[in-house]
């Protein structure tokens, strides 16, 4: 087919047959990279973004990848080095030979953009990608049984989600970006423009940690009833009402209704007795009760207790909430924000759905797939943990890193773990027994893994009669 043919079947972004491309675009990129094969500008600004196989046409692939060994071998690029190149692998009269070659020369003669083209061709091809889930799952569709519409789901979302994973790799920042975002991110950092993480609210705590940072996986372990839940709710109110900042708490555990409650209680500092007794609490309390549900209310705080399928229900669920939240401040005229925090109470239970080898490999998979999506939507992501019995097995009761129930590799993924251990969470704690005194009322945050930073015991106070925890006074 003749260069002019093809342009002409490259109409709307299709081709000939309905298939998405754009072969104008492809031979503009190729063009501007013979042209431009003394100083590679073009070839540096189209490698970050196109791969061979984005390209439609075969000839197209097949230059392109000639033109990407020689620029790894140190050679040149330009039409007689590729022309020979071609010649020696027997792939020229395949693609047009010398006169094809020549015309995708002086067609690049004129691009002023190829960065700009080639993303076209890169879109061309994520929209194929897209079309060929699309079959495939129309095919799954028609012969799957209804009793399997969940294994169909978890299928697609599988898809779709390697296909946005394939389709941000092509866009990977080459290092000299990545330099440059860190040294703008560093900036800001030490001017005080932003804070290095999401803080807690609990300073000593925060003064150890340094916050929640982007990427991270943050795991709050506990025995039951200690607090673990409580501290994950307290970080996630403390980001959203103080710092305005989007935060997703997927609850397997507790009701939406009792996340509320306790989010009430806790910002308006009104007991839960009082808010669950027959009557309801006194006037001042009522008072407080308004304010904080003033304060909640227009935190961009989102509580999903949905029953969760799969790992692949909470990753699609904080994508749809991240979307939603981006295109509201775009359209408020703000600077695009979405999720700032995602937390998950708690881990052990997650299901897959499927046979598992063994819950510790189920565990295992959940804790990696959580890592993942903290640094794939670049967020912090607290997961909530129980403990095994271990620390009851041992005379001071503090939990260690040993103790995380079910799987070594929560503690292997996490960046951050913090242990909760509370001296008076024991019935038959006698204070004055205590060779520390008296200890009623004080927690240990002991933050045993904390990546690149030190680790660290810091006390607080718990107030679990109002669901939170509060910074020791000094």
């Amino acid at each position: 087919m003749s260069a002019t043919s093809m342009m002409a079947d490259d109409v709307g972004g299709y081709d000939s047959l309905g298939i998405p491309a754009n072969i104008a675009a492809e031979r503009a990129v190729l063009g501007a990279l013979l042209a431009d094969s003394e100083h590679h500008t073009a070839l540096v600004e189209v490698q970050s973004v196109l791969r061979p196989e984005h390209l439609l046409d075969q000839r197209h692939q097949a230059i392109y990848r000639t033109v990407l060994a020689l620029y790894e071998q140190g050679a040149p690029t330009d039409p007689v080095a590729v022309l020979d190149a071609l010649d020696r692998s027997g792939d020229l009269a395949r693609v047009g030979g010398g006169p094809y070659l020549h015309d995708l020369y002086a067609a690049g003669v004129a691009v002023t953009a190829p960065g700009y083209h080639a993303r076209i061709v890169a879109d061309a091809a994520a929209r194929r990608r897209v079309l060929e889930i699309g079959t495939r799952l129309q095919q799954a569709a028609q012969q799957t049984h209804q009793d399997n519409i969940g294994g169909l789901l978890d299928m697609a979302r599988t898809q779709l989600d390697a296909a946005a994973e394939a389709d941000r790799q092509d866009m990977a920042p080459d290092l000299d970006d990545a330099l440059n975002e860190t040294f703008d991110h560093l900036d800001q950092v030490w001017s005080g423009e932003i804070e290095p993480g999401l803080p807690s609210g609990l300073h000593d705590l925060d003064a150890l940690t340094g916050g929640a940072r982007p990427g991270q996986m943050i795991t709050i372990a506990a025995r039951p009833g200690v607090g673990k839940s409580t501290l994950g709710l307290d970080w996630a109110r403390h980001v959203a009402i103080r710092r305005n900042r989007g935060v997703l708490v997927f609850s397997l555990e507790m009701s939406r209704h009792e996340l509320v409650t306790r989010l009430l209680a806790a910002e308006a500092g009104v007991r839960l007795t009082a808010l669950m007794r027959v009557g309801g609490p006194d006037p001042e309390d009522r008072r407080r009760l308004i304010a904080a549900r003033e304060r909640i209310q227009h935190a961009p705080l989102f509580l999903d207790d949905a029953p969760i399928a799969s790992f692949s229900d909470i990753r699609s669920r904080a994508r749809v909430r991240d979307a939603a939240m981006r295109r509201q401040s775009r359209a408020r005229g703000d600077e695009e924000q979405g999720l700032g925090m995602i937390v998950v109470d708690y881990l052990q239970l997650m299901t897959s759905g499927k046979r598992a080898e063994s819950r510790q490999v189920e565990v295992a998979e959940f804790s990696r797939n959580l890592k993942l999506l903290a640094k794939e939507m670049e967020v912090p992501v607290i997961t909530i943990s129980q403990l095994n019995r271990g620390p009851e097995q041992r005379q001071d009761r503090r939990p260690q890193l040993a103790d995380l129930r079910e799987s070594g590799a929560i503690e292997q993924d996490s960046d951050m773990v913090i242990l909760i251990s509370r001296p008076d969470a024991d019935a038959d704690y006698k204070p004055e027994e205590d060779p520390s005194g008296d200890r009623s009322g004080e927690a240990d945050f002991i933050v045993a893994k904390n990546r690149g930073n030190p680790t660290g015991t810091v006390t607080v106070l718990h107030q679990l009669h109002y669901s939170r925890f509060t910074s020791k006074a000094t």
